[in-house]
């Protein structure tokens, strides 16, 4: 009778544990909604600092674009000299000219900084000492897979663009400077316009594109003068 009494004893005292932990433990339905109101809060600000961070980029790359735009149609603009206008000294002139380069490399730098990440080293230079070490093979080298992850960020996209129109802007003010100097020492310069057009664009093109319609510009001059001295 006593180990009967005892097991219901035991059995009472369980029944009222599990209805105390039954009333005091959340219900299912109340933390399921409220796990899903958390993850809508977190959603929505993670959209909203997304879209913040697209539209920096994207006014970055519009200013960027813009105002390279605007500093080639000035290069071309300050190549238009003639022998008149040798009294302008021509380290002026180039300082001048180098003065356009302050807010491109001031804002490639901000977004430089910006799209820097803790990976962006590694991805840049990938690579291990200890197995370099270990294997003799060349490690810190940049792989096009590295590279296609690093530009696949749009800040670090933005931030590529911002250089790569630094260097069209350097290579359309390197134009804009030879055609100046050979209007005053000649009075005629290559034509420069089809240049600083792939320049906007395309740098590495609008060099070589200078480059071969200044020698078959000479070329052409060469040969006419020869001929006045033939018939002459």
């Amino acid at each position: 009778m006593r180990a009967a009494s005892a097991t219901s004893r035991g059995v009472v005292r369980a029944n009222a544990r599990a209805r105390t932990t039954a009333s005091t433990r959340p219900r299912r339905g109340d933390g399921v909604e409220a796990r899903r109101a958390r993850r809508g809060r977190t959603t929505t600000g993670r959209r909203r600092r997304a879209r913040a961070d697209a539209g920096a980029d994207e006014i970055a790359w519009c200013c960027a674009t813009a105002y390279t735009v605007g500093a080639v149609v000035m290069c071309a603009r300050a190549a238009r000299a003639r022998r008149e206008d040798e009294d302008v000294d021509a380290r002026d002139f180039a300082a001048s000219l180098a003065k356009m380069f302050a807010a491109p490399c001031a804002l490639y730098g901000i977004l430089l900084a910006r799209s820097w990440t803790p990976e962006t080293l590694s991805l840049m230079m990938p690579g291990s000492l200890e197995r370099g070490l270990a294997t003799g093979e060349v490690q810190f080298v940049p792989t096009l897979r590295s590279i296609m992850t690093l530009l696949s960020a749009r800040a670090t996209a933005t931030s590529a663009w911002a250089h790569l129109l630094c260097v069209n802007l350097f290579v359309a003010r390197h134009v804009a400077l030879k055609t100046r100097e050979r209007n005053v020492r000649d009075g005629h310069a290559p034509p420069i316009a089809h240049t600083l057009v792939l320049s906007t664009l395309v740098g590495p093109l609008a060099l070589l594109s200078h480059v071969v319609t200044d020698a078959a510009y000479y070329a052409v001059v060469r040969a006419r003068d020869e001929r006045r001295r033939a018939t002459a």
